[in-house]
């Protein structure tokens, strides 16, 4: 608030999410239109509409003020605006992909391990990636999983730990802890596919990173997943808790290193176009410019 009071800035950007820090944000959006700044909402979070949902009268009033009042509010797809939209119909909606950097180097994959980045919990569909392993086991094809990520209850790790071995896929399976930087870009150059089997996203950073490598991918069709990966061209789309279809697509792509390979090639192309960090600043910047030109 210090910050925004005390700045010469023409425009305040506001990233949030749903929760208190919402509210948080409203406070700060309130400080910079006090003092004659733009503000910029941008939403991120695959529970927002959900959090709008359960506002109440009282507090979709205050969003749809927020929203209304501010010079532009980006969403991060087609998606999110038609969810969102009812809550503040006279907003300036404006949908901005996030964007990640294009991996550089060689991209041809050195294996058919399947990487998962995320954490342990519900949401990110870990247990249903061990569970269609241990289908695919059981099926007679023992597939290479590692796992990238943290717990978010006690003894997570613990539970896919036991269903692998249970599948006989202690050696199979492996838990890399967090990675950052460049272990998890060794990680996406070493893979054959990223997996995602999430319950909820809004548009997840891991699938773009995976797309920029030239990694295959198996996501679910949640939030504006569908608005990245085109179901057999750049990846498989399946339903969320789908471990069976899960195990069939990962199959496939185990057999079959020349899909793997041309669906990665088809990932990076549509990250190059369109989910570049180079693509996502171009927007932005045009949203600044437009917004700037407009204010008196």
């Amino acid at each position: 608030i210090v910050a925004i009071a005390a700045g010469r800035a023409d425009l305040v950007h506001i990233h949030t999410c749903s929760g208190r820090t919402f509210w948080r944000d409203c406070v700060h959006a309130l400080v910079a239109r006090l003092m004659r700044r733009g503000v910029i909402w941008h939403v991120h979070g695959g529970r927002f509409a959900e959090f709008a949902a359960g506002c109440g009268p009282v507090g979709r009033a205050v969003m749809r003020r927020a929203f209304e009042s501010a010079s532009a509010v980006i969403v991060l797809g087609d998606t999110w605006r038609r969810q969102l939209m009812p809550y503040a119909p006279r907003a300036r909606w404006r949908v901005v992909p996030n964007g990640v950097p294009l991996a550089e180097g060689p991209l041809g994959e050195r294996g058919e391990t399947f990487l998962f980045l995320g954490h342990f919990g519900r949401d990110k569909g870990a247990a249903e990636l061990v569970q269609a392993a241990a289908l695919a086991a059981g099926r007679g094809r023992k597939l290479r999983v590692d796992l990238a990520g943290h717990e978010t209850a006690p003894h997570q790790r613990d539970k896919l730990a036991d269903v692998a071995a249970r599948a006989g896929l202690e050696d199979h399976v492996r838990f890399l802890g967090v990675l950052a930087g460049p272990a998890k870009q060794a990680a996406l150059a070493s893979a054959g596919c990223v997996v995602l089997p999430s319950y909820v996203e809004a548009m997840p950073m891991a699938l773009l990173e995976a797309m920029a490598h030239g990694r295959a991918v198996i996501a679910t069709h949640v939030g504006a997943v569908a608005e990245v990966i085109t179901d057999g061209v750049e990846g498989f789309l399946i339903a969320p808790g789908d471990a069976d279809a899960l195990a069939d697509a990962m199959t496939r792509l185990a057999e079959d290193p020349s899909l793997r390979q041309r669906m990665g090639r088809a990932g990076r192309r549509r990250a190059e176009q369109r989910f570049s960090a180079d693509a996502m600043g171009k927007r932005v910047l045009a949203i600044y410019n437009d917004v700037l030109e407009a204010r008196p």
